[in-house]
């Protein structure tokens, strides 16, 4: 129930509410377990930043190396965006934090942003063709990363506008693990490792080179190579995809990741065990819970927004995967996933 509700509620009427609703919803999701075999959790998570307690310290801890580029159309329904910018600004203090969107999008989000001090970076939505929004994307994070660049911050975390972390210590983390995990390849431009949210086990879905765009954390450089890429431009768009990756079904992941690669210097093969090598070398894939990670779009109310985490069809590779799969390359022995 929204905080806005609850205050204007008489308290009886509250305690009943919350014994009575908890026990229908037990009831409901009682019976829905017995007819889908399926064992169901609801897990919630604060709408709003100034419902959110952080203690003193945390409060003080300096993150003035990072930038956290949010990227996207900005999401209005309860103020997703703007909430989202709010408790990163609590968060993490002296980050920059920056918001790069469209031109014309929400003026009252756009303003509370730069109210907070977030740097707003309002883009020309770009005039080559836009398949599968590759360019839509590389334009909003490129000119955050960019402007990080700019900045001179040392680590930058692309995200999303209808996306949202909730762990107060995700930045020490993501950063910890570029120094405990240091490239073990010569990787021509790149710094350190990416850090993303997973990505797709060729095993049980055949689109090697599938690691996904949402969320990726690295050192500035890094992250802004990897956003990169070249517009996809001049039609016939499929004969430009077909010459590009002719054993390889496109996506806009795959594209990102492979360019990436390219320009530091890994030969691709397009096979499933150069995939799981180029991922052991160059990545290291987390679980979205370990950052409290929210996605406010698909299946939200109940499916597990932890990825990797599917039961009857394993289709992703996680931080156990993927951890699984880097120990056997450094004990040579090849691409056993995982």
């Amino acid at each position: 129930m929204s905080l806005r509700v609850k205050k204007f509620l008489p308290a009886p009427l509250k305690a009943w509410t919350k014994r009575y609703a908890y026990r229908i919803a037990d009831t409901l999701l009682g019976v829905l377990e017995s007819m889908t075999g399926t064992f169901f959790s609801i897990y919630g998570r604060p709408i709003y930043a100034d419902s959110i307690w952080i203690d003193e310290r945390e409060a003080k801890r300096d993150y003035s190396e990072y930038a956290i580029v949010m990227q996207g159309p900005i999401k209005t329904r309860n103020d997703f965006t703007l909430e989202s910018l709010k408790l990163y600004k609590k968060y993490f203090n002296n980050a920059l934090i920056i918001l790069s969107t469209w031109e014309g999008e929400d003026a009252h989000t756009i303003e509370g942003a730069r109210a907070i001090g977030v740097e707003v970076i309002l883009n020309s939505v770009p005039t080559l063709p836009t398949f599968m929004h590759v360019n839509m994307q590389l334009t909003t994070a490129r000119a955050g990363l960019l402007r990080a660049s700019a900045m001179k911050k040392k680590y930058a975390l692309k995200t999303r506008t209808d996306q949202r972390i909730y762990h107060i210590r995700s930045l020490i983390f993501l950063s910890s693990l570029l120094k405990d995990f240091p490239l073990t390849v010569a990787a021509g431009k790149q710094k350190g490792r990416l850090v993303a949210l997973g990505a797709y086990d060729p095993a049980t879905k055949p689109k090697p080179y599938h690691v996904y765009d949402n969320l990726i954390f690295g050192y500035t450089e890094d992250v802004l190579l990897y956003f990169g890429a070249d517009f996809i431009s001049d039609k016939p768009e499929i004969d430009f995809l077909k010459e590009r990756y002719p054993d390889c079904p496109f996506t806009v992941e795959i594209y990102f990741f492979t360019e990436f690669l390219k320009k530091v210097g890994h030969h691709l093969t397009y096979t499933s065990d150069d995939y799981l090598r180029a991922l052991a070398a160059h990545t290291i894939l987390v679980d979205p819970r370990s950052l409290g990670w929210y996605w406010y779009k698909y299946w939200r109310f109940t499916r597990d927004q932890n990825m990797n985490v599917t039961y009857r069809n394993r289709i992703h590779i996680g931080f156990v995967e993927w951890l699984n799969l880097y120990s056997s390359q450094r004990r040579g022995e090849g691409s056993k996933c995982c």
